[in-house]
């Protein structure tokens, strides 16, 4: 009761408040350090200046973009440890318990309202406790414990206040699929429109987009926002920190949204194109597409989303909205790709040099979809400029890029580029890596041998990628558990990359057959010396299937070679029981020499086994004799 009074205390103390929150998450397990560790923009422009806060922007949108829900757990890492997590979960619903009377000013309280959302995620794992507590953290009526008790007037204003709207995003990130759908239901739905065109609650309408799970839940909420995507973009005249700047990262959250669970991908295109004419104003004509802007203006406006101008910049939020259209299929991507291949040689360069725009062209290149016709136009329009891009670090990978999506002949014109600044660029990690994958070396013997040397380890890659599986189309990386999911709708038909990888193992055991093997592949278990256990594929049917046994015995259910057991699927003997049965086998050839009957050597077996019972005073006789044949330690002779 003591620790629960000094709790309250400290809860709404500017300076006790972090030493609570420090608490929590030592109960629950996760690192202390790990705020400071994944903290915003301040600590990052003081260290690094305005570039390393550019790049902490950068990461903070793709983390929402993607779906990320950094919490103590992920930021801890491998520093994370057990904790006491029954004790903090108890803890935290006490403490909320005595909370209660006061969670209306506490929720808007700048203090409070983070240990608040500390509480919430150290709740998750426990979805009946995480229910709770976010029932009781959003002032459920009547001392109720389900969501559906919230008011939605309150959490509106919730939403609206600047301290109030990190606690609904973060039980938005904390939410399960369950919850969420109900929080979605009940607090969000019919007032996304009203939220978005508030410049803070707007924010939180982003944070339930890049938590979104549910394809029909995302449609219900394009069906609300897709009317006001105009008002949301910023006009050509606003500033860069606008209002109108913060709202269009509404429209990003969707695109990322379709992006990520791979669903509406052709309505959302079309959404982005017709809001983006509409900030445009109308005017212009695509040919053979009709009325409305050109392709080309299109691309121009999205790149250039806070505004045009000498030495402009390119739109992080709009740079970021391009690329990840540009990957989509082609009946979504059209009108953007046509778009991107109309841009004048010098737009193409300066997008190049710009680090977000350069994100937009590598997005190009990379497509599945994108023909490699397009491609090669785009990487054509930077000839003459690729020596230059090498020697920035952020440009140095759009090179690396084009240098991999590019022809023969476009490589060979990369290459001579590079070449002749290769006494710069091998000074710098950036350009050193790039001369390397570049094969720039090779090209100091002539265009002959560097094309050789380019052929050869084209060859290797695709050899490389047709035993253990090239790129896939989509990289379905789930972010939670930290591992590659399978393919939406089942068309990853090996069930992702760790299956993929086992069947290629397993695949290249088959083909190799009885040979015998030696090395890393006789240690895995794949052939024997002698091939005793292994049958070759040159024998019958019946032999090749129970080689292909052999090999799926070998593997255990996580698809690693199990230890414990050889190939045939029989346990492995131990150093003690091979010294027995070798002192077994000597015995019973003596015997067999000195005419004594056979059996009293242990085993009837010729070849070894140790099936047929023994007599206890041969065992004790095999026992002495292998204690016998044990190697003594050698004393050390004096120098």
């Amino acid at each position: 009761e003591g620790a629960l009074t000094g709790a309250l205390e400290l809860l709404a103390n500017k300076f006790g408040s972090h030493a609570l929150r420090a608490l929590l998450s030592t109960l629950r397990g996760y690192n202390v350090d790990a705020d400071a560790a994944g903290a915003g923009g301040k600590s990052a422009k003081g260290k690094g200046g305005a570039a390393a806060a550019a790049r902490a922007a950068e990461r903070r949108l793709a983390e929402k973009l993607q779906g990320v829900a950094r919490t103590h757990a992920q930021r801890s890492g491998s520093n994370a440890h057990a904790g006491f997590p029954e004790m903090c979960g108890a803890l935290v619903l006490e403490l909320s318990e005595a909370a209660r009377p006061h969670l209306w000013e506490m929720q808007v309280h700048t203090a409070a309202g983070p240990v608040l959302q500390a509480m919430l995620e150290c709740s998750r794992g426990d979805a009946s406790q995480l229910a709770q507590m976010t029932s009781i953290i959003l002032c459920a009526k009547d001392g109720k414990t389900n969501v559906e008790a919230v008011d939605p007037d309150g959490f509106v204003e919730l939403c609206q206040d600047r301290s109030g709207s990190h606690l609904a995003e973060a039980a938005l990130r904390c939410a399960d699929e369950a919850l969420h759908g109900r929080i979605f239901r009940h607090l969000f739905r019919g007032r996304l429109s009203g939220l978005v065109a508030h410049g803070t609650a707007n924010f939180v309408v982003q944070a339930l987009l890049a938590s979104e799970r549910s394809e029909a839940q995302l449609a219900m909420a394009l069906d609300e926002l897709e009317a006001v995507f105009p008002t949301l973009l910023p006009r050509a005249a606003s500033s860069a920190g606008g209002v109108g700047s913060s709202r269009a990262g509404v429209v990003a959250a969707a695109v990322g949204a379709c992006s990520r669970l791979r669903v509406h991908e052709k309505r959302i295109g079309r959404a982005l194109a017709s809001a983006l004419a509409a900030r445009m104003g109308g005017g212009g004509s695509d040919a053979g597409a009709g009325a409305g802007p050109a392709s080309e203006e299109l691309v121009r406006e999205l790149l250039y989303l806070d505004g045009r101008g000498e030495g402009a910049a390119c739109s992080i939020l709009g740079s970021a909205m391009l690329a990840m259209v540009l990957k989509f299929p082609m009946e979504a991507a059209q009108r953007f790709v046509e778009g991107f291949g109309r841009l004048t040689n010098e737009e193409m360069s300066a997008m190049a040099k710009d680090r977000s725009g350069g994100r937009a062209l590598e997005a190009l290149l990379a497509s599945n979809y994108v023909e490699a016709v397009t491609k090669n136009r785009a990487v054509a329009k930077l000839e003459g400029t690729f020596a230059a891009l090498a020697q920035m670090p952020h440009s140095s990978f759009t090179v690396e890029r084009c240098y991999s999506h590019a022809g023969t002949r476009q490589k060979e014109t990369i290459t001579s580029e590079l070449f002749s600044a290769r006494e710069s660029l091998k000074d710098s990690k950036y350009g050193a890596r790039l001369l390397q994958h570049c094969s720039v070396q090779a090209y100091a013997g002539g265009a002959e041998d560097w094309a050789a040397a380019a052929a050869s380890k084209e060859r290797k890659k695709s050899e490389f990628n047709e035993l253990f599986g090239g790129p896939e189309p989509h990289d379905n990386f789930n972010y939670e558990d930290g591992k590659y999911a399978d393919d939406a709708g089942g068309a990853n038909e090996n069930g992702g990359r760790s299956a993929r990888k086992e069947d290629a193992v397993k695949e290249a055991a088959r083909a190799l057959g009885g040979n015998k093997l030696d090395g890393a592949m006789e240690a895995l278990g794949f052939g024997r010396k002698g091939g005793k256990n292994v049958e070759s594929d040159r024998g019958d049917a019946a032999g090749g299937k129970r080689g292909d046994d052999d090999i799926d015995k070998a593997f255990n259910k996580s698809g690693k070679k199990d230890k414990d057991k050889s190939v045939d699927g029989k346990k492995r003997k131990s150093k003690e029981e091979k010294l027995a049965a070798k002192e077994a086998k000597r015995l019973r050839k003596l015997a067999k020499a000195e005419g004594r009957d056979a059996d009293a050597g242990g085993s009837k077996d010729e070849e070894g086994d140790e099936g047929a019972p023994q007599h206890d005073e041969s065992l004790a006789n095999v026992l002495a004799a292998v204690e016998r044949t044990k190697p003594k330690k050698r004393k050390k002779k004096d120098k």
